[in-house]
Order: C-alpha cells, then structure tokens, then sequence
C-alpha cells in the first residue's frame, strides 16, 4: 500500500487520467471496495479509483468540487460515523448504511446464499433453535464487544491492535459466546503500544457495551465475517479451519453478493439517485 499518497495524489490522478476518460470516477476507500462494486459498475463508462482510505476519498473529492471538477462520486464506510453523529460536508459522496461495505454485504441476502450453500442444515437449525432463530443477531451479540473495544480504541487514542488478533482465543466455537476478559487479555497482549491497563480496559469495554450502541453501526464487517467462519467449524457446519479464515469468509460473501442483493443497498439508490442528478455521467451499468 502506498503510505504517502495523500488527497492531492488521488485528485491528480482523477485529473490526470480525465484526459482519456471522459466518463465519470468512482473513488473507493480500498482494493476490497473495488472487488465487490467493479461487479457492478459500468466498464466502459465508470473508472474505479482506489485512493487508499476514507480521509483520502472525502479529501480529494472536496478538492475536485472545489474546482467545478464534473463527474466524480465517492463511495466511503460510515465506520461509527453515525454514533458519533459525525457528517461529511461534501456533496459527491455515498455512505454504507451499515458501518461498512462488508457490514453492508453481511445484512444483505448474500448470507442467505452463502449460508445455504456452506453450513449444514441440521447443524444450522439446532443452532437457530437455540438462538431465537437469527443467525445474524447471535453474530452480530458475539462481535460487540470487540467493536466496542475498536470504538474506544479509536475515540480515546488507546492504540489497541487488532490485526493479527486470533478470535479463537476469546469466541467459544461451540456457541459464539465472547469472553470478554479474555479478548482484553489478548487485546493487550497484541497491542504492545496500547495506553492502558488490562482492569481498566475491561471496566471500560463493560460500561461501553453497556451503551447498547446499534449493532450496524458499531460492529465491523471484518469482525462479523469472522465469526462467521468461527461458526461454520461447529455451531452451522463442520468446516475445516482453512476454509473458515476470514479471507475465505469475505470471498465467498463477495460471490453471493449479486445484482438483487446489491440492488436491495442504499448505496445502489445514491449512485442511482447520482446518475439521475448528474448527466451524461453513468456509474453502474444497471
């Protein structure tokens, strides 16, 4: 990835290659984004920009309306924008209604698919049975906690780590349930920097979950597809472990997410609603 590419960069790109394109642009926050919308966009008509983050996207396209620049839409996560009540002044620019494209995907018929296809109906239904029958609700219970620790990690600068952090040692792959001292523990144990105690960080996660912050909001589309997988290895299914990693999990999520389910997204409305407003400029080729 490249660290130093900043707004400037991106809006020079989107300048510089106007000079062949004449369509319009669709700025991404990264290459998973491009994955999933370059299934739907319009080849000849829509260049994708991958501009390497959400501070990138809403930068570089303030710069470009600044300049009466025509033809570009950005697309970006919420993340917890919504929690904190946080807006974004420029008008070329589509939010996930949930707190990321993954998140998106995860509350779409995509799982519907995905799950039909990979956990074992048997295993499924005893596990639904127990669970008041939601599948996504008993995953998005056992990804709070974690997302609130992500929302205090970020909100108070504690500077957690969360790449690399194995779920397995704190979400029970016989019900999802999370113990929530032991993600502490392995939190800071993954986070060397990190500007807090073990104690004080679990008193803090247990009055921030406490919160009851709206699950879409908070939980991280990543975090739900792993647990996900974490429950195809026994709770829905019998997978093996290679098959259930998160990589595998968004893969096949990606797959499942087709025309209808990505029709039923607020973002397909915007960047319809975009279209509408901005002629002859055309972004989904649908």
């Amino acid at each position: 990835m490249p660290l130093k590419l900043d707004a400037w960069d991106i809006a020079a790109q989107v300048r510089l290659e106007r000079q062949v394109h004449k369509g319009a642009f669709l700025l991404v926050e990264g290459a998973n984004d491009d994955k999933v919308l370059s299934r739907f966009s319009h080849e000849q008509h829509c260049s994708i920009v991958i501009s390497f983050g959400k501070p990138n996207v809403i930068g570089a396209l303030d710069l470009l309306e600044d300049e009466g620049f025509p033809g570009a839409l950005g697309m970006i996560d919420s993340d917890f924008d919504r929690i904190t009540a946080a807006t974004c002044a420029c008008e070329s620019i589509i939010i996930t209604e949930n707190h990321d494209l993954d998140a998106d995907m995860f509350f779409s018929p995509a799982l519907d698919t995905f799950i039909h296809e990979r956990a074992e109906p048997d295993r499924l239904k005893k596990f639904l049975a127990a669970n008041g029958g939601d599948l996504r609700a008993a995953i998005m219970s056992s990804a709070i906690p974690i997302a609130c620790a992500r929302f205090l990690s970020e909100q108070q600068t504690l500077r957690l780590k969360f790449v690399d952090l194995s779920f397995s040692n704190f979400i029970s792959v016989d019900d999802l349930s999370c113990d929530t001292a032991a993600l502490v523990h392995n939190l800071l144990d993954n986070s060397p920097n990190a500007r807090i105690t073990e104690t004080e960080l679990l008193t803090k996660l247990k009055i921030a979950i406490a919160k009851d912050y709206d699950p879409r909001q908070v939980c991280c589309g990543h975090d739900l597809m792993t647990i996900l997988g974490i429950a195809l290895r026994k709770c829905i299914g019998t997978q093996r472990d290679v098959h259930t990693w998160r990589t595998e999990i968004e893969l096949g999520m990606r797959l499942a997410f087709d025309r209808e389910a990505f029709e039923a997204t607020t973002i397909y409305r915007a960047a319809k609603d975009w279209e509408a407003g901005t002629p002859p400029y055309k972004i989904l080729r649908f």
